[in-house]
């Protein structure tokens, strides 16, 4: 039992890691990864419930049928509309961006970031041209601000990923932890079988 723990906690942890910097920076990319990663995690248990057997048979198998199932819901085509707004985790990755929200300025639409765009650029340019001048100059000072404080702007309206992205990188994420609880409870099953097995035949 040990041997299985150690390996969960030790997924566990990589999986955390990988998410906490998935979601921080949430877009098409990490989304695709990581649904990707969580497919194909669903994919190898599948095959070690095939052809292994014993404790990691039963461990794969869980994986499978918790992570599998978790995806299904969540993502799936068929089942995602009826069951994904009603998934705690849903209410979880939402609450959680709206936590991320409450920290960064108001969002802005396409049309206040595409102008906030332009405007840095022509502060860009007109930099350009008053930077050879000495420090102490009031245009390059003025120009110095004012492109700080675009700057500042757009850092904050791209602080927080929409939770479109969001959500689909958080789902990823709990279709592997599901799948990390499903293995450990799986093998706690099998271990329990035996044991009991071992009293009934009196093997020690």
């Amino acid at each position: 039992m040990r041997h299985f723990s150690i390996r969960s906690l030790t997924a566990f942890i990589v999986v955390a890691a990988i998410g906490l910097a998935a979601l921080r920076n949430a877009s098409d990319l990490w989304a695709g990864i990581l649904l990707l990663l969580a497919l194909a995690a669903v994919a190898i248990a599948m095959m070690g419930a095939v052809i292994l057997r014993g404790g990691e048979r039963y461990w794969w198998a869980g994986l499978a049928f918790f992570g599998g199932g978790y995806l299904a819901v969540a993502i799936g085509p068929w089942l995602s509309d009826t069951f994904q707004p009603q998934l705690g985790t849903t209410q979880v990755l939402r609450h959680a961006h709206d936590r991320m929200m409450a920290f960064a300025s108001p969002t802005l639409d396409d049309a206040e970031l595409a102008d906030l765009r332009k405007r840095r650029l022509e502060l860009r340019s007109v930099f350009m041209q008053v930077r050879v001048r000495r420090e102490s100059d009031p245009a390059l000072i003025a120009t110095k601000r004012a492109l700080a404080k675009v700057d500042q702007q757009l850092a904050a309206a791209d602080a927080v990923p929409p939770f479109d992205q969001f959500q689909r990188v958080g789902h990823s994420l709990f279709t592997l932890l599901a799948g990390l609880l499903g293995g450990t409870v799986a093998v706690w099953f099998y271990m329990r079988r035996e044991r009991a097995r071992s009293g009934a035949t009196g093997e020690p």
